[in-house]
């Protein structure tokens, strides 16, 4: 039953030196297992089906004080119909707290605190469940309450937004975390036909979808008094239990018929395997065979097995794997049985190294249990029977678990009782029944194997035929001109990215050229000495690629992406464009209108009209005081002559970087490079240097009006150098204030209501960057705005950052550089400016470990030294409407 798997998965198994706890699948589902109860107990329920379908089941515990009310529906995951993957029951479980036709959420929340009630919600693969644990004298009150949130939803449509943000964020926080991920994995490579393929939360493409109006009307169409169960246990007699509920429920309608088709997977007749390259450090493997549904005869010899094997320090599999053979940190195994047939899952944490040597020792384990010659020693079979009467009396404790075990009994088996039944049905199990039940289920061909490991090995991965098409690391060859030339197998698409860059940029730039190197590489594909602008981007574009320059803070470059069996006619125009960029007359003059045109349009961006500012407060005359596109002033100014001269200077390969990373034979790469550019001298220029920066002194404040409904405000920092050590601790702390879980936007929105939007960033360069914070409200609200920026960054200077935002903030940090490694133009372009800049072009291998290293001391220690409030800047752009 689903009420169980909670407690029934939550085994704490030592786990090396830091003794993690290991959660077999809490992490997955919370629900569709059975609980069970003593043997040795007679329960007494009373039940009731009520004239509308809805069923009522009640059981008195005098002694307690206390009692819980457990409404169970039948909406979960196999219920969803067309929606299954839209994660729709999760989603609609969030709403349901939004408020009701007569009660909004505030009010909701005050009743529950005034009632002293604790209330919660779960969806799994079969239902969902409501449950509130109230003082036995609140329990009218209580019931009115959860049975009109369940039945009556109410939510505007700033709420739905809100919640479907906050899935959202769910979503990527579990993709984040191995011990969802894992086991998720191994449901969706399991699973061809069954929806169990599908993450009970949905698919983040597909949710983004759902409509307001699918889920009022998946609400109407599921949410029927004939589809709950209401379980009531404590402290409140069986006849008011049901005479309450019936007065209650009783003016809901019953639905018409609702039982989406739910298709029957086939038969697994061959072994499937999987090995997920992921930002993990330790290696994890999930072992799954398809096994029972909650209804087969085979229940409980299957349960028996699985804490014969896994569970415990005492079971086989943790004997063999962590103590004797030193395997795997920790291992567990759980006969996972909800409505339709499920998994017998076996899941371990250990080197990745050690992966394969465990998972072959694992099946040699069971190979052992099947043996007809080795008996189960008969201890060994007791021990496992006891572990299911000491659990279910431990969840009999309470009086949530008693309500719960009895809703989702009689919600799926129409008994009540089928706990206790089920303890009697596991106590008869005998040796022959566990080694039939493995003979019959735990087989290679119907076993699907999932190893998260971490990403670099995947990519390093070596193998014995260099000819097959396999990743390799990286390469950095250097020619005698001083052109450094990175190359990197990723042959998995037949595409190619090539990115050349060269110091430039700003920090290249002065109050008279602002904008120079921005414009020079605006017009590298207007011509050549070979080529007019028709036989450059057009042929690119026809063979389905692209070829585009870039400028920046710091740099300036060329970017191509061909598919690869055009690399050799893209290099040839890539080339020419570096080599023998002409810059005719009529496109400059072209270029610089446009550019006149959309340095207008940055004036009228409150944000590009606010970083204006604050980066001018911030650097004075230094390059970084300036914006990238340039001024008016110095673009209408520069001259063909200008910027023919500035690419002379700084257009060579001495200190240069290309990039080559795709589908393509690192040797032949190379040759051809050599080829192509061991002879080209250039112009050598002077290195490029941006003015001597002083340090900031004191607050300096810049207040302006813009004709914008909303108003502005930004803090800047000076920030770090782009090889500064502490670079990994300010990103972290960035990542902390920022997003919708940001210490940031709960201060400002979630808790005060005062901001559209608000966020942090931390900028690195070549000399030291900037780190900024904003925050967009309404004029009114500016004062109040900054007030609160300020106590924020004094609470992270003395150190009131939990542990839980920074493991957070961490994640997505490493979840965007896992993100920023997918596409060979982005990797190509990391290996390039990192190379340039001075980390070294394998520096993306260890920013992850980087980050992980990152310890509390070290965000205060550097917000300390960032964040000096006594040493800043500060724009407000007030709204002048």
């Amino acid at each position: 039953m689903e009420n169980v798997l909670k407690k029934k998965t939550q085994k704490k198994v030592k786990v090396f030196k830091a003794g993690i706890k290991y959660l077999v699948l809490a992490a997955l589902i919370l629900g569709a297992a059975r609980s069970v109860s003593s043997q040795d107990m007679e329960p007494e329920y009373a039940t009731r089906n009520l004239d509308n379908g809805l069923a009522v089941i009640a059981k008195y515990i005098p002694e307690s004080e206390l009692v819980t009310i457990n409404m169970r529906v039948l909406s979960g995951l196999s219920n969803e119909g067309e929606y299954a993957g839209t994660g729709i029951s999760h989603f609609l479980e969030h709403l349901l707290f939004k408020g009701t036709r007569t009660k909004n959420s505030d009010q909701i929340r005050n009743e529950i605190k005034a009632m002293g009630g604790v209330i919660n919600a779960s969806t799994g693969m079969d239902s969902a469940a409501y449950y509130i644990t109230v003082p036995n004298e609140n329990f009218l009150e209580a019931l009115e309450l959860i049975v009109s949130m369940v039945m009556e939803l109410e939510f505007t449509y700033e709420d739905f937004e809100n919640e479907k943000n906050v899935i959202l964020k769910e979503i990527r926080l579990r993709n984040d975390d191995p011990m969802n991920k894992y086991v998720r994995e191994l449901f969706s490579h399991a699973y061809s036909e069954n929806v169990y393929k599908y993450p009970i939360i949905g698919y983040e493409e597909f949710l983004k979808e759902l409509t307001a109006e699918n889920l009022k009307e998946y609400h109407s169409r599921v949410y029927k008094p004939d589809r709950i169960a209401i379980g009531i246990a404590g402290g409140i007699r069986e006849k008011e239990a049901i005479l309450a509920s019936e007065r209650v429920s009783s003016r809901y309608e019953r639905g018409r018929s609702w039982a989406p088709s739910v298709l029957v997977e086939p038969k697994q007749i061959a072994k499937k395997e999987a090995q997920i390259p992921s930002d993990v450090v330790l290696g994890y493997i999930a072992i799954g065979f398809h096994t029972t549904s909650l209804y087969s005869k085979d229940l409980y010899s299957t349960d028996v097995a699985s804490m014969l094997l896994g569970e415990g320090e005492d079971s086989r599999l943790y004997k063999r794997l962590v103590k004797e053979k030193e395997l795997l940190y920790s291992v567990g195994s759980l006969n996972y049985t909800p409505r339709y047939p499920g998994l017998f899952i076996i899941t371990g944490i250990g080197e990745p190294s050690k992966l394969d040597e465990a998972a072959k020792e694992i099946f040699n384990i069971i190979e052992e249990v099947k043996d007809e010659k080795q008996e189960i020693d008969p201890e060994e079979l007791e021990r496992a029977k006891n572990i299911v009467i000491s659990r279910n009396l431990h969840a009999q404790e309470e009086v949530s678990g008693v309500a719960s075990s009895i809703t989702s009994a009689y919600l799926f088996t129409s008994d009540p009782a089928f706990n206790d039944k089920y303890v009697v049905e596991v106590g008869k199990v005998e040796e022959g029944d566990v080694k039939e039940a493995i003979l019959k289920y735990l087989t290679r061909n119907n076993s699907t194997t999932v190893k998260l490991v971490p990403r670099h090995l995947s990519e390093e991965k070596l193998v014995e035929d260099v000819s097959v098409k396999a990743e390799t690391k990286e390469e950095l060859f250097s020619l005698k001109n001083g052109l450094k030339v990175i190359i990197k197998r990723r042959p998995r698409l037949p595409l190619v990215s090539v990115i050349f860059a060269v110091r430039g940029g700003l920090l290249s730039e002065n109050e008279n050229n602002n904008g120079i190197s921005n414009l020079t590489a605006s017009l590298f594909t207007k011509g050549t000495r070979e080529r007019n602008e028709d036989e450059i981007v057009p042929v690119f574009e026809q063979m389905g690629g692209s070829i585009s320059p870039f400028s920046g803070m710091n740099s300036m470059g060329l970017g191509m992406n061909v598919l690869s069996k055009d690399l050799d006619k893209g290099m040839d125009i890539f080339e020419d464009v570096l080599r023998n960029s002409l810059f005719p007359d009529d496109e400059v003059g072209k270029k610089k209108r446009k550019t006149l045109a959309a340095i207008i349009e940055k004036e009228d961006n409150i944000f590009e009209n606010g970083m204006k500012s604050l980066k001018k407060l911030l650097y004075g005359n230094h390059p970084y005081s300036m914006m990238e596109i340039g001024q008016a002033r110095t673009i209408e100014n520069i001259s063909r002559n200008d910027i023919l001269s500035y690419y002379n200077e700084h257009i060579h390969p001495d200190n240069a970087v290309l990039t080559i990373v795709g589908d393509v034979n690192p040797n032949e790469v190379y040759s051809d490079i050599l080829r192509r550019f061991s002879s080209w001298r250039g112009m050598l220029g002077t290195p490029v240097e941006g003015e001597e920066l002083s340090g900031l002194e004191g607050i300096k404040r810049e207040d302006l009006g813009m004709n914008k409904e909303q108003s502005l405000l930004l803090l800047g920092f000076r920030g770090l150098e782009i090889t500064d050590d502490r670079k990994e601790a300010l990103s972290v702390l960035g990542s902390i204030l920022s997003g919708s879980d940001g210490m940031l936007f709960y201060a400002l929105r979630e808790k005060e209501g005062l901001v559209y939007t608000s966020g942090a960033s931390s900028v690195l360069a070549v000399d030291p960057g900037y780190f900024m914070m904003y925050a967009a409200t309404t004029k009114e609200n500016l004062r109040k705005t900054e007030n609160i920026l300020l106590k924020v960054i004094n609470e992270v200077k003395s150190g009131n950052i939990s542990e839980e935002d920074i493991a957070s903030a961490k994640k997505r940090l490493l979840t965007s550089h896992a993100y920023s490694l997918e596409k060979n133009t982005s990797i190509s372009m990391i290996m390039t400016l990192d190379e340039l800049y001075g980390l070294g072009y394998e520096y993306y291998r260890s920013y992850p470990e980087g980050i992980r290293k990152v310890t509390k001391d070290d965000i205060i220690e550097v917000a300390n030294q960032i964040l000096d409030l006594d040493k800043y800047a500060e724009v407000v752009i007030h709204s002048e409407k």
